[in-house]
Parts: structure tokens; C-alpha cells; sequence
């Protein structure tokens, strides 16, 4: 995975970090939340997904390591999922690098963690260890949550964003920290937003995508290594459907079900069978059309076909491709041979899913217990986690795990 310019360590550097004895939460991550079709995917010419109705409530659940990205008002490990309040309204939730956001059904947004850059929104730099609310606004529709910064939009199309803004990820013209929301331009026309380490991308209703932000392996997807301060488009193409910003890639379907990628490619996380160093420009892996969802994560892409077979490619040092191996991937690789999948997101080095029936599976990294097996042993292959076939949505953060159950 790339550098970001010192401020994201390479794998051989986590592998230091993971064979230590000091358990510290690793210093990158994507966390990027689940997508399907229809559901965190953008659908081009789908003004809806911009000012539908929001979401019915769910309970919120956690585990993993924890420095009071939780929410249960502790920092300690959990092994196991556990539930968060008593409240059953929650609608979405994405775990990010050091904290964690998530809305109610209500439309008011919450965020709960680590406050170093102001990325709680609260306009303050004080960590939370329980859910805080976000500011006054019940417009609030869906929210991704990067390494250190967050964006969300409303129900009237209107994108805001706050935190960590070194490399111009919030996307307001500057590099100044923001401790409360500020919003990303004038326009009402966005549908959907991805943040990823350092860098953010978001869709609007008439199915472009723009990102922002840091630019060193090409992840803006613009043919150039130049960071912006602003959206910038990605190419001319209308036709985009879903968007994930991984650590150092990008990830995106097209109306047609193509998948295409591009950024950082050290570890093979591109997909398009190479270690090119990097891909400036959208790449498309494969000839298929039957992509259904991607997520992009820390090093490595997992993505759903509509057979409802899974398949992930990059970084699998920690076995965070499900195919039994912690061989590096090139190109897409079956995750099993199941056909039941529904879900994925991967996050650093761990990836899980949610299958049609409602059950949920980890696989990866474990070394704060994220992987909800009970243990801290490293999985190679997805593990059921508990028995609940009651799981809704889930999402994957940097060495911890949120999921919203029924």
C-alpha cells in the first residue's frame, strides 16, 4: 500500500507492528462500508438515492479492538459482537480508521471514538466513548467515515464533510481542519460519498463521480498524481453506479455491471492482473458485466457478482481474500464457493459479508478481535460469526467491526 506521503506505513512495517507485543490499533485503514446494488451504490440516473425516505431503524452492534471506537463506553477488546445502547433506530453506521459515524432513523447523525482532527464533528478535539450526536439536523441520509474524516449527505443533496484535511480530502478549496460539518460546495446534486484514508469520492445524481483529496498513486482517478482541493471529475463517463475509496485505490461499477479501479497497485489491489505501481486513470478488471458491489479496503477490493458468488483480489498478507492463503492476488479470486452472498466490506487486512440469509461471516486479521469468532487467531477462510441470521448491514473499520442486526 502506498506511503501518502509518510503518513501510512507499508506492509512490511505492519508486520513489525503485528508481531510485537504492544497491541496498538494499526496506523491505516479504508473501512469502507458494505455496497450492494442499490444499497451504498449510486445509481447513475437515480435521483431517489439523494432524497429517499430514510431507512427503518436497527440495533448496533461492535467488536474488535478498541480505543473508544465501540461505543460502549470502555476500551476494551471485544471478541464477540456487543451491542451498543438499547436503541433500535439505528439506519446506517461505518466504522472508520479511529472512529466510528452513524445515523438514526430520524435522520440525526452520531459519531463516537478518537477526536484528534475533530472527525466527531461535535467542535471539539475530545474523544468520545459513546455515541454523540452531530449537531442539531435531522436531514442527515448516508455517511462514510475515512481514516480521520468523515462525510455524509442530507436528504436535499447537499455534501458535508469534516476532520483531517492535510491533503484537501473535506473538499472545501483549503487544508484547514474543520471541527463541525462544513459543506463541500453549493450543489444539492450528490448521491452518494466514499471517504477512504486520505482521499474522498462521492457521486451525483446524473451518475458522474468526483474525487478529492490526496492524489500520490493516482487514487483521484484524474490521469495525474495532483492533489485537489475541490471534486474533481473522474473522466467523462455519466454512467457510474457505485464508488468505494479504499487507502490508496478506487473502486467503481458502471451501469452496466463493468467493474473498474485505479490508485495505488503494489499489492495487485487494482485488479487488472499486474503490480503496475499505479493506475491514473479508471482501469476496467476484466470483461464481466455481473458486478453487484465493491468495496475497496486498505490494501485489497472484495466485490459481489449477481450469481452471488465473491470474489477479492490485492493485499492478503493476513488472509483477508477468504481463499484459505495469504497469497498476494492479482486479478479477482473466488472467496469460496458459496453463491449466497449479499454484502461485503473490506477493511484493514479483514473483510466480511453478509449472506441472503441474514448470517454474517469475518475472515482476516484478528488481532483485537475483530473477526467476532470469540478469538484472536488470524482467519484465512470466512468464519461464521455467532448464529444470528438477523444481520442487516455491516462495516469494517481499522481493527474493529460495526453491524447493524434486525
Amino acid at each position: 500500500m502506498g506511503t501518502a506521503r509518510g503518513r501510512i506505513l507499508r506492509r512490511g512495517a505492519l508486520m513489525a507492528f503485528a508481531a510485537s507485543s504492544v497491541m496498538m490499533l494499526p496506523p491505516a485503514s479504508a473501512a469502507v462500508s458494505a455496497q450492494r446494488a442499490g444499497d451504498g451504490a449510486v445509481a447513475g440516473a437515480s435521483d431517489r438515492l439523494a432524497t429517499r425516505a430514510v431507512p427503518p431503524g436497527y440495533a448496533l452492534w461492535a467488536w474488535g479492538y478498541n480505543g473508544g471506537y465501540l461505543g460502549d463506553g470502555t476500551m476494551t477488546n471485544r471478541h464477540t459482537p456487543t451491542r451498543i445502547g438499547g436503541s433500535d433506530s439505528w439506519a446506517r453506521v461505518s466504522a472508520g480508521g479511529f472512529q466510528t459515524c452513524a445515523t438514526r432513523s430520524g435522520g440525526s447523525l452520531w459519531c463516537w471514538g478518537d477526536n484528534s482532527y475533530g472527525q466527531l464533528g461535535d467542535g471539539t478535539l475530545t474523544d468520545r466513548h459513546v455515541p454523540t450526536r452531530v449537531g442539531g439536523s435531522t436531514s442527515w441520509l448516508k455517511v462514510s467515515s475515512g481514516r480521520e474524516h468523515v462525510c455524509a449527505t442530507r436528504t436535499s443533496g447537499a455534501l458535508w464533510c469534516w476532520g483531517d484535511n492535510a491533503y484537501g480530502q473535506l473538499g472545501d478549496g483549503t487544508k484547514v481542519e474543520r471541527h463541525v460539518p462544513t459543506r463541500v460546495g453549493t450543489s444539492t446534486g450528490w448521491a452518494d460519498v466514499s471517504a477512504g484514508d486520505y482521499h474522498t469520492c462521492a457521486a451525483r445524481k446524473s451518475g458522474a463521480i468526483r474525487c478529492w483529496g490526496d492524489n500520490e498513486d493516482g487514487k483521484l482517478g484524474d490521469g495525474t498524481t495532483v492533489d485537489r482541493l475541490t471534486p474533481t471529475l473522474v473522466g467523462e463517463s455519466t454512467s457510474w453506479r457505485g464508488v468505494s475509496a479504499g487507502g490508496t485505490h478506487t473502486c467503481a461499477r458502471r451501469t452496466s455491471g463493468a467493474l473498474w479501479c485505479w490508485g495505488y497497485n503494489g499489492q495487485g489491489q487494482v485488479g487488472d492482473g499486474t503490480t503496475a505501481f499505479r493506475r491514473k486513470n479508471p482501469t476496467r478488471i476484466g470483461g464481466s458485466t455481473s458486478w453487484t458491489g465493491v468495496s475497496a479496503g486498505s490494501a485489497h477490493t472484495c466485490a459481489t457478482r449477481s450469481s452471488g458468488a465473491l470474489w477479492c483480489w490485492g493485499d492478503n498478507w493476513k488472509g483477508a481474500l477468504g481463499d484459505g492463503t495469504t497469497v498476494d492476488r492479482r486479478s479477482p479470486t473466488r472467496a469460496g464457493s458459496s453463491t449466497s452472498w449479499s454484502r461485503v466490506a473490506a477493511g484493514y487486512a479483514q473483510t466480511c459479508a453478509t449472506r441472503v440469509s441474514g448470517a454474517l461471516w469475518c475472515w482476516g486479521f484478528n488481532f483485537g478481535g475483530q473477526i467476532g469468532d470469540g478469538s484472536t487467531t488470524d482467519r484465512h477462510s470466512p468464519v461464521r460469526v455467532g448464529t444470528s441470521t438477523r444481520w442487516v448491514k455491516v462495516s469494517v473499520g481499522g481493527g474493529f467491526t460495526m453491524a447493524l442486526r434486525r
